[in-house]
C-alpha cells in the first residue's frame, strides 16, 4: 500500500509538473516581452532638416510597378507611402551604410538603382545630381528570439558618420512549438511610434521637412 501511495504521489507531482510547463514558458515569454518592450527607442532631430532630392534605401526594391501606386493617371512612388522623395537610390547589395567610407562612397552611389518620384527612365544627368544630393541614408536591422521579431529602423548621416534618427518595435507571434500550438498565445506589437501603418513614414516625417 504504502508503495501504491508513493507512485500515485510521484504520479501527481509529475503530472502537476508538466501541466505547469506551459504557464511557466508563458510567464517567461511575457516577462521577456515586456522587459523588451521597455527597452524600445525613438529618437530624431529636435528642429526637422530639410528635405534632399534624394535619398539613399539600402534595400531592395522589387521592379515595376511593384513600389508605384496610380495618382491622377501618374504611376507615383509609394515606397514610404505618403513620404514623397524625388528620387530613391537604392542599394541592396550592401545592409549598413556604416560599412562605406568617404572614398568608396561615389562608387557605391553609382551603382546603385535609380527611381522617380513619378515612373520613368531616370537620366545620366538626374543620376549625378541625386548622388550629389545624396546625403542621407534610410536602412534597418532584425534579429529573432523567443517567438519575437527585433526591427530598428534608421536614418543615417553621411556627411557626420552618425545615425540622426531611430525607431524601434518589436513583433510577438505565435510560435510553431509543441507548446505554443497546444496553448496558442501571442503578445502582438509594441514601439515608442503611434503609427498603426508605417513606422518608417513617421520617422521620415519627423526628421524631414
Amino acid at each position: 500500500r504504502k508503495r501504491v501511495k508513493d507512485y500515485k504521489k510521484k504520479r501527481t507531482t509529475l503530472s502537476l509538473i508538466i501541466i505547469s510547463i506551459p504557464f511557466f514558458v508563458y510567464a517567461f515569454e511575457r516577462t521577456l516581452y515586456e522587459w523588451e518592450c521597455s527597452k524600445n527607442v525613438y529618437f530624431y532631430p529636435d528642429e526637422k532638416i530639410t528635405l534632399p532630392k534624394s535619398l539613399v534605401y539600402f534595400s531592395y526594391i522589387p521592379k515595376g510597378r511593384a513600389t508605384y501606386k496610380e495618382i491622377d493617371g501618374e504611376y507615383r512612388l509609394n515606397l514610404f507611402h505618403d513620404f514623397n522623395v524625388q528620387y530613391i537610390i537604392s542599394i541592396d547589395d550592401i545592409d549598413n551604410p556604416k560599412l562605406i567610407n568617404e572614398n568608396q562612397l561615389f562608387k557605391v552611389l553609382s551603382g546603385g538603382r535609380f527611381l522617380s518620384e513619378i515612373m520613368r527612365e531616370v537620366s545620366d544627368e538626374e543620376k549625378a545630381a541625386a548622388i550629389h544630393n545624396a546625403r542621407y541614408a534610410v536602412y534597418d536591422d532584425r534579429s529573432f528570439m523567443h517567438n519575437m521579431v527585433y526591427i530598428n529602423k534608421y536614418i543615417y548621416d553621411f556627411k557626420s558618420n552618425s545615425v540622426i534618427s531611430q525607431v524601434s518595435l518589436i513583433n510577438h507571434s505565435k510560435g510553431q512549438n509543441l507548446i505554443n500550438i497546444l496553448y496558442p498565445y501571442e503578445f502582438g506589437r509594441c514601439s515608442k511610434s503611434k503609427s498603426e501603418y508605417s513606422i518608417l513614414e513617421e520617422l521620415l516625417s519627423n526628421t524631414f521637412k
